[in-house]
């Protein structure tokens, strides 16, 4: 294995052998991560030893990490055409590796196999051996990161291209009403002034321009009250934080008591925020993660997201000024 950088990235390479090359990121705008290239041996009595190895590396190292390159394996059928099935006699080093380290597959977008081993007819047989394996906190790092699988005409592996940025800005989302909002005694009120507000002194207003205004009202409010949910949890962190370093008396007591509800309430707020984003509704209400569902809502989030297209010269096209162009002249063509 060989590695080569820009001189721009403040790496250092922590571990070298031929199974993988560790190297560490620092940046004076984030926190610093990990970064593992990695080369499973195509030896199957190898495999084991190597998904130990670099379990135990990465379990070491960081808890921002990602992981890519040629892993020998897939994690579902899916991920294979011809061949013989994957049975449950199959070692699935890469599925219980995932597993066991909470990891997130980043995706990809192109072709969806990385190998082909070149046979002609019944005998070709397709894998998506390559990927990147990400962290939780990784993925929330890098919300707009993704795996570009570059196409090759001469090597059994095709590239696979690792981007930290790419161009997710779109249109207009489309108006949803937030659970979070009736937790607040302001939100009726609010929503019963926006929509007499709609109507003039002529003639009542439509009921789709009284739902038009009050999802513009809502979406300034919410802007004012509930878009800074993680700011007011640390202040009121903080003010707790401050109250218990006081002289304990009466008044210090209860306002410690206030300060705590409304901090467990925007707590509250902010996972019910979290788990309507996510999606996840096959977990129960009672369940408390938000930062799953952070992760979660980043994952969807890159689901419906088209981040390159190739047009008909097989050159990529990443803006989203060109997708839109490219997608148009298609659509034109069959209608």
């Amino acid at each position: 294995m060989a590695l080569f950088w820009d001189s721009k990235w403040r790496w250092s390479v922590t571990l070298a052998n031929s199974w993988f090359i560790g190297v560490k990121v620092d940046s004076a705008q984030m926190d610093s991560w990990m970064i593992w290239f990695c080369h499973c041996p195509a030896e199957r009595f190898m495999r084991r030893a190597f998904w130990e190895a670099l379990t135990a590396q990465v379990k070491s190292g960081l808890e921002s990490w990602i992981c890519v390159g040629d892993f020998n394996d897939v994690y579902e059928q899916n991920e294979k055409l011809g061949g013989r099935p994957i049975t449950e006699k199959h070692n699935h080093f890469l599925r219980s590796f995932m597993f066991e380290m909470g990891a997130l597959d980043l995706g990809y977008h192109g072709n969806p196999f990385t190998w082909c081993n070149k046979r002609g007819g019944n005998a070709n047989i397709q894998e998506r051996l390559d990927r990147a394996i990400v962290s939780s906190l990784w993925r929330t790092t890098f919300e707009q990161a993704g795996v570009l699988h570059v196409s090759s005409a001469t090597s059994y592996h095709i590239p696979i291209q690792i981007k930290l940025s790419f161009d997710l800005s779109s249109k207009a989302r489309l108006f949803r009403f937030l659970e979070i909002w009736t937790r607040d005694i302001t939100c009726r009120d609010m929503v019963e002034t926006a929509w007499r507000s709609a109507d003039t002194r002529d003639r009542p207003a439509s009921i789709r321009y009284k739902l038009h205004s009050t999802a513009i009202a809502l979406r300034q409010w919410n802007k004012n009250v509930f878009c800074f949910c993680q700011t007011r949890i640390d202040e009121l962190e903080a003010k707790i934080q401050w109250l218990q370093s006081l002289e304990p008396s009466k008044d210090i007591l209860a306002e410690e008591r206030n300060t705590q509800w409304e901090l467990n309430e925007w707590r509250k707020r902010t996972e019910i925020l979290w788990r309507q984003k996510s999606r996840e509704l096959w977990l129960s209400a009672g369940d408390k993660n938000t930062k799953f569902f952070h992760t979660a809502t980043i994952a969807n989030r890159r689901k419906i997201v088209i981040p390159a297209l190739k047009d008909g010269h097989g050159i990529w096209r990443e803006s989203r000024e060109e997708i839109g162009d490219l997608l148009t002249k298609e659509f034109t063509k069959l209608f």
